[in-house]
């Protein structure tokens, strides 16, 4: 039996994510509860660390509209799972607001945490590669590409 839907990409993910913008809740006029969505990115850095590049994506939560927010320009560690959908829309990481710390505020003092996020998820390894640092230091790496299918709320 053969499949035609493509693979998604969804994970359990923790790490340091920063905030974009204010945090907008989502919900009937006069609920106490609902989703709040927080324009986001997380920085990456390449295999070796030399591209530098922000990946954005919107963080959501539920949880009581008045006071849970998350503060805007500023960098939280949270966990949650990450869901990158294949018709190529923004990632949404659905985190659990117990979850949410406050590391610091976002700027060119904060911490570089480029490449510090763990991920944990199933899928089938389509490809390994053990690469060779350029650098002097002789350093190897293990460059593994993992193929991921899970459900998605917007593929029926």
């Amino acid at each position: 039996m053969t499949s035609t839907r493509a693979p998604n990409h969804p994970v359990n993910i923790s790490g340091c994510f920063e905030t974009l913008d204010a945090s907008v809740p989502d919900s009937v006029r006069a609920n106490q509860y609902g989703n709040v969505s927080t324009p986001s990115c997380f920085p990456c850095a390449g295999f070796s660390g030399n591209k530098a590049e922000d990946i954005e994506l919107t963080l959501i939560t539920n949880t009581a509209l008045n006071y849970n927010l998350l503060q805007p320009n500023s960098i939280y560690f949270l966990a949650g799972r990450l869901l990158a959908p294949n018709e190529g829309s923004t990632p949404v990481l659905t985190y659990q607001q117990t979850s949410a710390v406050r590391v610091t505020a976002a700027g060119p003092a904060a911490p570089d945490f480029a490449n510090k996020a763990i991920v944990v998820g199933l899928g089938l390894v389509v490809k390994r590669q053990e690469i060779v640092s350029d650098a002097e230091d002789g350093l190897r790496n293990l460059h593994v590409t993992v193929q991921h299918s899970d459900w998605d709320a917007v593929v029926s």
